[in-house]
């Protein structure tokens, strides 16, 4: 199956925005999950952390190719920078890609950045604003998204 037309437009677009001087790469999973147009998938709850003011609810809404304006309309650079949004989890919260080692150079752009969650109402790095959801994304996204 064939990317979709917009998949590397937004690769790219997402590299100028985060200023990486590459495109992004996402993890392989994910563009397969973009290949087939899911748009929102169940996750396992009991797998998803608990935060101390805001827990992920377990749904995963694919943003698809409204990525980056959503990353423009929630001002991502500003209060999460390095952190790339995937998807809404039907409260108000985003899973995102954490690129932040990307930006710094001490990760390699090769689609093993870790994943994320923070609530849109309190975007941030800091440990009451966001929680790691998983450290290998190829692994989140393989057993959390349907197989064809």
């Amino acid at each position: 199956m064939t990317n979709p037309p917009w998949l590397d437009a937004l690769a790219d677009e997402a590299g100028r925005m985060l200023h990486l001087g590459a495109p992004v790469t996402f993890p392989q999973p994910l563009r397969a999950l973009m290949r087939t147009a899911v748009p929102w998938f169940a996750l396992d709850a009991a797998q998803l952390p608990e935060g101390r003011w805001s827990t992920p609810a377990p749904e995963f809404g694919a943003l698809g190719a409204d990525m980056a304006d959503y990353y423009r309309d929630y001002e991502f650079a500003e209060y999460m920078p390095g952190a790339w949004p995937l998807a809404l989890d039907g409260s108000g919260g985003f899973y995102c890609l954490d690129l932040s080692e990307v930006i710094a150079g001490t990760r390699a752009n090769d689609g093993s950045a870790p994943v994320v969650w923070s609530h849109a109402g309190s975007l941030g790095w800091e440990d009451d604003q966001c929680l790691p959801i998983a450290a290998d994304p190829a692994a989140f996204f393989e057993a959390a998204v349907p197989g064809p």
